[in-house]
């Protein structure tokens, strides 16, 4: 018999985590916060995705890679059209 509790937890997130950077525009390191968007771009057969952060004191964009420079080949086309299924509507994933 065993005196111990197995407990388990689930952790959720209700909003995405907040980036400190240094900010061009305020010229000091300021939170970056992210706007629930992302940009999707397909060079021949390169992809770029990238969730796009705000500065919270002037609104300066930044953007932060998910997939830089990467060959369509390895990602099963499942994650890639959900990228381009939400691109209108921002990001799900992140919310």
């Amino acid at each position: 018999m065993s005196y111990l509790k197995k407990m388990e937890y689930k952790i959720v997130l209700r909003d995405s985590f907040w980036v400190i950077r240094n900010c061009p525009k305020c010229g000091r390191k300021t939170y970056f916060v992210n706007t629930k968007k992302f940009r999707v771009n397909a060079n021949g057969n390169k992809l770029d995705v990238w969730l796009i952060y705000q500065c919270e004191e002037c609104k300066h964009t930044l953007n932060i890679s998910i997939y830089e420079r990467q060959k369509f080949l390895p990602y099963p086309r499942e994650n890639i059209s959900v990228f381009w299924r939400f691109r209108g509507a921002g990001c799900h994933c992140c919310k």
